[in-house]
């Protein structure tokens, strides 16, 4: 299964048109037949933007799928128990594994536009872990005061 089919996937499992889930990606219906077709590939802030929608942009790359977590709004992924062979990586949360199967997922792209993927990625995990732990302190807070 290719990207194309993942990405009409997530926009059939959110029950949203062409039209629509274009729009929340900033593109046209035309642009996102492209990109389900395979014709073309989206650009960062089309997955930046899917993803704060609730797309879930690690299946749509990967394969596979992300853990929903609270009230199923925010998307956290499971920590690879493969050891990582750098630093970057580490940092990321990202195995070598990972990284070439994702490689070889969004062939077409060039290494720049994969590396920015991968930020938006890791930003986007790095922001759910830290309304995760907001949520813990207001809740923390609400108890203390009642």
């Amino acid at each position: 299964m290719n990207f194309g089919i993942r990405l009409s996937e997530e926009r059939k499992r959110m029950s949203l048109n062409q039209t629509d889930f274009g729009k929340i990606g900033g593109v046209t219906k035309t642009s996102q037949i492209n990109y389900e077709s395979g014709e073309r590939k989206p650009n960062v802030d089309y997955l930046q933007a899917i993803s704060a929608a609730g797309v879930d942009v690690q299946y749509i790359l990967t394969g596979k799928r992300a853990v929903l977590t609270g009230e199923g709004e925010m998307l956290k992924t499971k920590p690879d128990p493969t050891p990582t062979s750098s630093t970057e990586d580490r940092r990321c949360g990202i195995s070598d594994r990972r990284l070439t199967m994702m490689d070889e997922l969004l062939d077409g792209l060039d290494q720049t536009q994969q590396q920015e993927i991968l930020s938006v990625i890791s930003e986007k995990k790095r922001i759910n872990e830290m309304q995760r732990q907001l949520e813990q302190l207001i809740n923390q807070q609400t108890r203390q005061s009642a």
